[in-house]
């Protein structure tokens, strides 16, 4: 991997894990789920309890066990995490 910069004169953060951790490499993008509902009706219950499992200490463990293989992915920050549930909803 090539290290890059933000911008032009900003540092170089490489491909590493500390770096991608940090956010500081630019092109380590978050994988997404997204949901089709309409607006302001509930979650279907599946859907809803799927993504409180990926979100849940035991999902991000699972994720957390893949950064190490090709493609690998890091789990979310627990700030991000109680971000996300807000989303999902009790």
């Amino acid at each position: 991997m090539v290290p890059l910069a933000e911008e032009e004169g900003a540092p170089y953060a490489g491909a590493s894990l500390v770096d991608v951790s940090a956010g500081a490499y630019p092109f380590s993008p978050y994988l997404m789920l997204y949901v089709n509902h309409e607006p302001g009706k509930p979650l279907d219950p599946f859907i809803k309890e799927y993504a409180r499992m990926v979100l849940s200490r035991e999902g991000q463990a699972i994720i957390a066990a893949q950064k190490d293989s090709p493609g690998g992915y890091l789990p979310l920050t627990a700030p991000e995490v109680a971000r996300e549930l807000v989303q999902v909803g009790p």
